[in-house]
């Protein structure tokens, strides 16, 4: 997931939420200075998952690595499907 990311740049004017981390396979993979996770990813049963606790960091551009990074991470075998939330498609 982090191949290549070399820093979060995220939007200072996104307010996000705050994820909680529930299971042993569930990891942080962003966490800011007062210790909230911001994106977090897991498997879950024979799938994979990444949830950011923001929409806006899906289309900022400097989040671009790690977003490829992202679905290949979530894609483990080719031609695996991969949702997205209709409300974000």
């Amino acid at each position: 997931l982090m191949n290549g990311v070399t820093s979060w740049d995220v939007p200072e004017d996104a307010i996000p939420c705050e994820l909680l981390l529930i299971g042993e396979a569930s990891f942080p993979v962003m966490v800011n200075d007062m210790g909230q996770v911001l994106i977090a990813a897991s498997s879950y049963g024979r799938g994979r998952l990444v949830v950011v606790s923001h929409e806006d960091y899906l289309v900022e551009a400097q989040l671009t690595t790690f977003l490829l990074n992202a679905v290949g991470w979530l894609c483990s075998s080719p031609g695996a499907p991969i949702g997205v939330h209709p409300s974000l498609a």
